[in-house]
């Protein structure tokens, strides 16, 4: 059942092309074990050139022993084996986060001297049910809510995104697959286990295909939100003015979904900082001519004249990543 659904996986949301070079990222888990064993029989119905790589982050002690069964696993295929060592940075952020950026930075350069055009790596169905959750339980919008994406622009993609964790198992299970499992994906301080372990199973018990639905959801906010960025791109053109700065007027009587992209993108643009929901509504406060919104890394954007503009206050107060508009 699993190599079916990959095979369509991989037809349906074109994630891998006849003769491409693909990087597999392996880390020893169920997840990627099963995508390596299952993309490893497809290779040769579409004449695909894999390569298999692990990534051992230094975290752990067990982890060059867990790299050393990957590569055990590669040569039984007769596949490439390539060992990764990150190197953390020390810059602020979670340990997950960095791990995550340090991962994919040696992934991409790998697939830079490879030549490879393709990066695979095991994320599941409900890998992204427990994304959309998360995400829903922090208030993220649309962008927020499409979840994982199952092909990404810089070439990664995910051939098991329509399938189920459980899917996954019972191939391990049926190929006496030798596999390693990350303690970290049962410890209760990450929210990823939690919800896994905790919200996810509550809500199944209301509605077994929890998951399913979740993912459903982010296929569709994901087309809803390119739709919104196609309209987005358009409103842009039409509003622009002289100097960066932007038709308030056309801009507030464009349709919401339309013009909060266009608001995004434009912001995103003039600061360079990550959007948020509140910048956006401090902007569309702004758009009524009732004050300013503070926007990233010290900028500011009004109207003034009919257009909205962006000026940058280098200033402490005016670097401040708070979002308040002085018409509330």
């Amino acid at each position: 059942m699993l190599l079916a659904r990959v095979r369509r996986t991989i037809r349906e949301r074109r994630l891998l092309r006849r003769g491409e070079r693909v990087v597999v990222a392996v880390s020893g888990g169920p997840d990627s074990t099963a995508m390596l064993d299952v993309l490893a029989r497809i290779a040769p119905e579409l004449a695909l050139e894999l390569h298999v790589a692990s990534v051992d982050h230094g975290l752990r002690a067990e982890a060059q022993r867990e790299v050393e069964l990957v590569a055990a696993h590669a040569s039984a295929l007769g596949l490439p084996f390539h060992p990764l060592r990150a190197t953390l940075p020390t810059k602020r952020g979670s340990l997950q986060d960095r791990a995550r950026a340090a991962r994919y930075a040696l992934l991409h350069a790998l697939a830079s001297e490879l030549g490879a055009s393709r990066i695979a790596v095991g994320h599941t169905l409900d890998d992204q049910a427990e994304t959309v959750l998360a995400r829903m339980m922090r208030g993220s919008g649309a962008r927020g809510l499409a979840g994982i994406a199952p092909r990404r622009a810089d070439g990664v993609v995910r051939p098991l995104i329509d399938s189920t964790r459980a899917e996954v198992r019972a191939w391990i299970e049926a190929h006496r697959l030798t596999i390693v499992d990350d303690p970290s994906n049962v410890d209760p301080r990450f929210q990823r286990a939690r919800v896994r372990h905790a919200i996810l199973p509550a809500l199944a018990i209301e509605s077994p295909a929890i998951a399913r639905h979740l993912a459903h959801i982010a296929d569709d906010t994901r087309a809803l939100d390119a739709l919104a960025r196609k309209h987005a791109r358009h409103l842009l053109a039409r509003a622009a003015k002289d100097g960066d700065s932007l038709d308030a007027e056309l801009l507030s009587r464009a349709p919401l979904a339309a013009r909060r992209e266009a608001l995004r993108i434009w912001a995103h643009a003039r600061t360079g900082g990550t959007i948020r929901r509140a910048h956006l509504d401090a902007m569309e406060v702004a758009l009524q001519g009732r004050g300013n919104a503070r926007l990233p890394a010290g900028w500011t954007a009004s109207v003034v004249g009919g257009a909205l503009r962006a000026t940058h206050d280098p200033t402490p107060f005016g670097s401040s990543s708070n979002v308040r508009s002085a018409g509330r």
